[in-house]
């Protein structure tokens, strides 16, 4: 059951049961992430011929257009990047068609669970939602789950575990004349 329920606006009424969305606990997350482990979701092609050559492509693009004074041919500069960017996702989509399917099929009950944990239904209950209250249900979920911070949290949660974040001196548990010395080696001879 997830904590600070909200009523949905506009109101989703089952019976007499308002349909109330709230933020998604870890329990919750957990029977979402396990819905989508059940659901086996195939994963992309990605044609890494195809993708370098559009970026060095886009690259050259936008390296053209930061480079000239012009605002007219850096305005065309950019919309080539655009514009070729645009056909590597035409390319993706196309040759991923098949896995897209099976997303698209496999999505409902991921979304159903999201429903079920981020609100007052139970599973029945959610079962009888039409497909546009069930959006609706769901979409509330989802921007309480962005609102509560957990993609900014996770995000800097593995970015410490892998140290991609910079560390703050001051909170270094080491102390400072243990810090190697950056810079050239001192001249041969000297002590």
């Amino acid at each position: 059951m997830p904590l600070d329920l909200k009523e949905l606006s506009p109101s989703i009424k089952l019976g007499d049961k308002i349909v109330h969305v709230g933020v998604l606990t870890w329990g919750g997350f957990k029977a979402v992430l396990n819905k989508f482990t059940a659901a086996d979701l195939p994963l992309p092609k990605l044609p890494v011929d195809k993708i370098g050559e559009a970026f060095s492509q886009i690259q050259a693009f936008y390296a053209a257009a930061t480079g000239t004074n012009d605002s007219s041919a850096a305005y065309v500069a950019s919309q080539q990047a655009n514009a070729r960017l645009f056909e590597l996702l035409a390319v993706l989509v196309g040759e991923n068609l098949e896995t897209l399917k099976s997303w698209l099929l496999a999505h409902a009950p991921i979304v159903s669970a999201l429903a079920q944990e981020a609100s007052n239904l139970s599973a029945e209950e959610v079962d009888r939602l039409s497909a546009g209250q069930l959006l609706r249900v769901a979409r509330a979920a989802w921007t309480a789950l962005v609102a509560d911070g957990f993609f900014g949290e996770t995000a800097g949660f593995f970015g410490d575990l892998v140290g991609l974040r910079p560390k703050d001196p001051s909170t270094s548990s080491a102390p400072p004349s243990a810090a190697p010395a950056i810079g050239p080696d001192p001249p041969s001879g000297s002590t």
